[in-house]
């Protein structure tokens, strides 16, 4: 029986392999990562290494001087976490919408930023990017 579910567990896990994917990580980002942002009327949102992160926050790019930036989109995720990709405005699975999606304006420059909540409460960016609309 044992023999069985390794030839199973092997079987699946060459199958991924030939596919050319890999399953995303479980584990929470620990280091800096890398945010990258492709498209643009609904952008996807990627970040390497691929781990989870807890808040996902894209803010519009405007001075200060004229009250930005602005939150433009929000979600979190405090238990588990939030993998890659994910679209803009699309909730992932298990998170909540803190702040609800609005529209992104064309010619706009907009910041992703993903971060973790320490234990305290306090949240801490591990990467950010940026994309104009």
């Amino acid at each position: 029986m044992r023999s069985a579910r390794l030839g199973i567990a092997f079987g699946l896990t060459a199958l991924v392999n030939c596919a050319g994917s890999s399953p995303p990580s479980s584990a929470l980002c620990s280091t800096p990562v890398e945010v990258s942002v492709a498209g643009s009327s609904f952008p996807q949102i990627t970040w390497t290494p691929v781990c989870l992160v807890q808040q996902v926050l894209v803010l519009e790019s405007i001075p200060p001087s004229l009250g930005g930036p602005r939150p433009r989109w929000a979600v979190a995720r405090a238990t588990g976490g939030i993998a890659p990709p994910l679209r803009y405005g699309q909730v992932p699975p298990g998170a909540q919408v803190t702040l609800a999606a609005e529209p992104l304006i064309s010619g706009h420059h907009y910041v992703v930023q993903v971060s973790m909540t320490e234990i305290v409460g306090n949240s801490t960016i591990v990467g950010e990017g940026g994309f104009t609309r």
